[in-house]
């Protein structure tokens, strides 16, 4: 799991949108179930979630965690942790087509604090993120760029690109390519594949494949989820 960078909230990319829950609203992304498949490893990665409060001021509150389930031999720590904590704040600071009413670009930033894992990397981290997002007739298309200083004391970079299709009935194909770059360490190209289904207003699910190669190396991840928001009146 050390070769996936922390998510930054939105299913079931790596990246996220140009878009905050509206005030008062509480917005769940939710994964039961995911498996990744590694150079030497198998990670159970599940339950995931992902918290997210909508403020005042085009802002969110975002808290987020995950819990790894390494198979097989394990030679050295847990077999079961808790990873990919984090504390954030999202803000949209241009309303474009994203936004009711709105045209041309989205803009918007997360930024926060990577927190110490549970039977994992103790160590604290920063991570602040650009996202772009522009709405057109056939797609909808983010762009993630991030910095990052990791929980081991590293710097990384990230960017991602987002494609998202035209909704055909409920259904609507997606699709994420992003490079993560940890200077002097790791560097990971991935390219994921999926489907998102509206089920309504308030509820999604999502199934992502993802292949990678991390130093290197091949890993394949499956992501299965779902997204729920509740208004304050519901």
């Amino acid at each position: 799991m050390a070769c996936i960078p922390s998510a930054y909230a939105l299913r079931p990319y790596e990246g996220t949108d140009a878009s905050v829950a509206e005030a008062g609203v509480f917005e769940l992304e939710f994964s039961p179930f995911g498996y990744v498949r590694g150079h030497t490893q198998r990670t159970l990665a599940g339950p995931y979630a992902v918290a997210n409060f909508g403020l005042a001021g085009d802002t969110e509150l975002v808290v987020e965690g995950r819990i790894n389930r390494q198979q097989g031999g394990v030679p050295d720590g847990y077999r079961t942790s808790l990873g990919d904590t984090a504390l954030s704040l999202k803000h949209v600071f241009r309303h474009g087509s994203l936004q009711d009413g709105g045209s041309g670009i989205s803009l918007a930033a997360e930024c926060g604090v990577l927190l110490p894992e549970y039977h994992g990397t103790s160590g604290n981290g920063m991570v602040c993120s650009g996202i772009a997002s522009q709405k057109f007739e056939l797609a909808t298309v983010h762009l993630n760029t991030a910095a990052s200083r990791t929980r081991e004391h590293t710097t990384s970079h990230f960017v991602g690109v987002i494609v998202e299709g035209a909704e055909s009935g409920a259904l609507k194909p997606v699709m994420e390519i992003f490079r993560d770059n940890e200077l002097g360490g790791s560097q990971t190209h991935s390219a994921l594949a999926g489907l998102i289904w509206k089920h309504s207003e308030e509820l999604s699910f999502d199934l992502g494949l993802r292949a990678a190669r991390a130093d290197g190396h091949p890993l394949t991840e499956l992501r299965i989820g779902l997204t729920w928001s509740v208004a304050p009146h519901q």
